[in-house]
């Protein structure tokens, strides 16, 4: 991931890789949630969400 990163303009970077990492952390935090209760929505939604944030870094380079 690091690498996509490394592509996307100094001014742009900061803010998308840490937004993706607080969104990988978030997910990873509630798949441990979710292990414990039923509903996965919350989970897929956030997942569809760093889904477009890779698209756009691939788009991007």
């Amino acid at each position: 991931m690091s690498h996509v990163l490394r592509r996307i303009p100094r001014d742009q970077r900061f803010a998308l890789g840490a937004r993706m990492q607080s969104l990988i952390t978030e997910v990873m935090e509630m798949l441990t949630e979710a292990y414990y209760s039923p509903p996965l929505a919350k989970v897929n939604i956030r997942l569809e969400i760093l889904r477009h944030y890779l698209r756009l870094c691939y788009e991007i380079g």
